[in-house]
């Protein structure tokens, strides 16, 4: 599948009430991972060597 059926294949599937709550919850999901991704982006980089 390319990027541009994906995108209209989500917006046909958005117009639905099941395609709404399908894509409500994956918004909630992520949002909810962004700390732990914060947090995990954060130790990389301070245990990362120094470039310099």
């Amino acid at each position: 599948m390319t990027v541009d059926s994906v995108i209209s294949f989500l917006v046909q599937f958005s117009g639905t009430d099941v395609g709404r709550g399908v894509l409500i919850g994956v918004a909630i999901g992520s949002l909810k991972s962004v700390p732990r991704l914060l947090r995990w982006l954060a130790s990389v980089i301070c245990k990362a060597p120094s470039a310099f």
